[in-house]
């Protein structure tokens, strides 16, 4: 069968938080292409998928463009994006069907988000790794509803056709997730049972304050619910609102459903961080319950002690001590220099004693993480 070539006649502004989507580009039809030859291309990779037409858009980029190396790939695609090519589902299911599985060779690396996953899919790049950071495919699927079953073949065979022909399959692979995909933590170890397994976190505070700064900006979604929140009088548009909001936030943050419109509507975007934040380290927790093989750790200690927490961290991966000392070399950059929210143009965020009263009454809804410095179990010690 033959791939549909698309040609970009405009890109559409994204919020900071929005998930990759069809609707990023104008697009027009512009010819076909064999599917196979497509796939060949190593200036294609996977962005989204178009359920309603069954099929998965590819984004080409300039030879120039290294994803391997970008601290956000579908921002990179996004950006630096030529054209896309549409390959009908059905027939890349087919394809990816004949691949390999990367066994025990591959690395999943979770978070909760602002918490330094950045930096350490750096660590692994500098380590000799391909390391891939936030493909948001993955996230997009969150929202597809799918069977136990159904699920982790569909994670599988993307996983599969990822990187499309950029080169031999690699020694070791690191998927690192945004902070939502800790809900598909368990179908993805189900897809890949041999997978390693890691979890990266940080106090509560810290996040949402990171989180602030780099996301909270001019006409952003959360820009907006923390001013409408804040001015009494706008809280019912806001809560008239909220419902379409919360309705997808259901499908990366479950804890949303803890709280009624009423407490959205005065908790704000400091309070959604929150929630985001309590969902990703509940999911972790009871994954862990379930006796998935975590290693968890904390930034706080990754920090304070690198050497000892990477050496930590590559035992558990299967990966040679002797790569750390490459890998510490990494902590000493800014792993997200160059995109919006590289240190250079993050706001810096003062957190208020109204909004640590706001992280506070959210994570008291939870039976056991009642604290802004919950500490897993099982966690790396420095």
């Amino acid at each position: 069968m033959s791939a549909r070539i698309l040609k970009i006649t405009g890109k559409r502004i994204r919020d900071p938080l929005a998930v990759v989507k069809l609707g990023d580009f104008r697009l027009r039809e512009a010819g076909t292409l064999d599917t196979a030859e497509a796939l060949r291309d190593p200036r294609l990779s996977l962005y989204c998928l178009d359920g309603p037409r069954r099929r998965a858009l590819y984004v080409r980029t300039p030879d120039s463009v290294d994803l391997t190396r970008e601290p956000f790939i579908w921002r990179a695609q996004r950006l630096h994006a030529e054209e896309l090519v549409a390959i009908d589902l059905d027939e890349l299911d087919e394809l990816a069907d004949g691949m390999e599985d990367p066994g025990d060779r591959i690395t999943l690396l979770y978070s909760v988000g602002r918490c330094g996953s950045t930096l350490l899919s750096r660590a692994f790049h500098k380590a000799g790794c391909l390391s891939l950071s936030e493909p948001d495919v993955y996230t997009q699927l969150l929202s597809w509803k799918m069977s136990p079953e159904q699920g982790p073949l569909r994670l599988r065979r993307l996983t599969r056709v990822l990187l499309g022909g950029r080169g031999p399959r690699p020694a070791h692979l690191v998927l690192k997730f945004r902070s939502m995909c800790m809900e598909q933590a368990g179908m993805m170890h189900a897809a890949f049972p041999e997978a390693r397994m890691l979890f990266l976190y940080r106090d509560a505070e810290a996040v949402v304050r990171s989180g602030m700064g780099a996301f909270c900006r001019f006409g952003s979604n959360l820009w907006l619910l923390h001013h409408f929140s804040r001015w009494a009088p706008l809280r019912p548009l806001l809560r008239s609102r909220l419902p379409r909001r919360l309705q997808m936030m259901r499908h990366w943050s479950p804890c949303v459903d803890l709280y009624d419109t009423h407490e959205w509507s005065r908790m704000g975007a400091v309070g959604m961080l929150a929630v985001m934040w309590l969902s990703a380290m509940a999911r972790c927790l009871a994954l862990h319950e379930e006796r998935l093989p975590w290693t968890t750790l904390r930034y706080e200690d990754l920090i304070e002690s690198p050497e000892r927490i990477l050496a930590q961290v590559f035992q558990a991966c299967g990966l040679p001590a002797s790569r750390v000392a490459d890998a510490q070399r990494a902590l000493l950059e800014d792993s997200q220099r160059g995109s919006m929210v590289a240190r250079a143009t993050v706001r810096r965020w003062t957190l208020r004693e109204a909004d640590r009263r706001t992280i506070a009454e959210v994570l008291a809804r939870h039976p056991c993480i009642r604290t802004p410095g919950f500490i897993l179990p099982g966690t790396l010690r420095a």
